[in-house]
């Protein structure tokens, strides 16, 4: 009986370091927030001693972005004149106005993706019909 007795003692002294207790849970998130603050510290001190600092200047705003050249200068846009028309026939044939057509422009850095709706934005049949 005495066996009995020790082995529920046993079982409920188990149960209240299961993983469904918060005893259990906060003592084993201890233990690894403590891990993690060592590692932190430890790249603090590797960061001094290479002199590396901090640097939370933000980036200059360029207004003047080489994206925004294009139109500009119209008569340096060559060859999106048969894309600027099918865009422009896109949107004005477009009846619907539920459904709205949504077209991607996409490619390498140089090849007018910013140019494009800026013309067909700038088209006048454009501005008229909206």
């Amino acid at each position: 009986m005495t066996s009995c007795t020790g082995s529920s003692m046993t079982h409920k002294v188990i149960s209240h370091f299961t993983s469904h207790r918060p005893l259990l849970f906060s003592l084993t998130m201890s233990r690894k927030l403590s891990n993690v603050l060592e590692k932190i510290n430890k790249l603090v001190e590797e960061a001094n001693t290479f002199d590396l600092v901090e640097n939370r200047a933000e980036a200059p705003f360029d207004r003047d972005r080489e994206t925004h050249r294009g139109l500009d200068r119209p008569a340096e846009n060559f060859g999106r004149d048969e894309d600027k028309k099918v865009v422009v026939n896109l949107l004005l044939a477009q009846q619907d106005q539920e459904n709205v057509q949504v077209l991607a422009i996409f490619g390498m850095g140089g090849l007018g993706k910013t140019t494009l709706p800026k013309m067909v934005y700038n088209d006048p049949r454009v501005e008229q019909h909206f």
